[in-house]
């Protein structure tokens, strides 16, 4: 006796053809929001575009379409990696800003360092005179004029040394040769007449400026 098939019914086949897929953007928007953590902005606005497009994509789908939750979690992870990105930033631009102010200080005391050694340089071979300005030092004893000026970033203008001019090697040790014209952390490097080179504070450099402009 021959087996009849058994009959699915109507009900059966709908719910056979009906499964819902998983939205790829829903997937990538996960995936991208995850990955702002390290790419920032590169992976937030792809996991918030991403996750709008799934969403709009599964509520028009008529049940054929899945990960409303993968989308929304994409879009929340991708808010959240944007933020600690931001906090990140905060807490190393400072830091960053402190190195860049230290590597100009440090630009500085070279620069005085050098000026110094040639200003030392021009008195051996001038009976002990230290030059009228600074120009006079090149290129006999500098060959760079570049050194002669630093960039005032506030101004965006290369800015001369200052110079106390009509000095000698039997001027007072402590007294002012070059500075820099450019305040850093209310510090201003000097350079004095026996050769040593020190940041000095802007109050103390103005009193040693006094004296300078007393004494001639």
């Amino acid at each position: 006796m021959n087996e009849v098939p058994p009959v699915m019914s109507a009900a059966s086949n709908t719910q056979a053809q009906v499964v819902p897929k998983t939205s790829l953007a829903a997937i990538w928007s996960l995936v991208f929001g995850v990955s702002s953590f390290c790419l920032s902005i590169f992976g937030f606005i792809p996991a918030l575009i991403l996750g709008i497009i799934a969403l709009v994509k599964i509520n028009g789908s008529q049940g054929q379409l899945k990960g409303n939750g993968l989308a929304i979690a994409g879009m929340l992870t991708g808010g959240m990696g944007i933020f600690v990105a931001a906090i990140l930033a905060a807490i190393a631009f400072p830091a960053f800003n402190g190195v860049v102010q230290k590597a100009k200080i440090v630009k500085q005391e070279n620069d005085v360092r050098i000026l110094l050694v040639a200003c030392q340089m021009h008195a051996a071979d001038n009976e002990g005179k230290f030059p009228a300005n600074l120009q006079d030092l090149y290129p006999d004893y500098i060959d760079d004029q570049s050194i002669l000026e630093f960039l005032n970033n506030e101004t965006h203008v290369m800015e001369p040394y200052m110079y106390f001019s009509g000095k000698t090697m039997e001027s007072e040790a402590r007294s002012l040769l070059i500075a820099s014209p450019v305040v850093q952390r209310q510090r201003r490097v000097v350079g004095f007449c026996e050769g040593s080179v020190e940041q000095i504070m802007e109050e103390e450099f103005y009193r040693l400026a006094e004296l300078e402009s007393g004494g001639q």
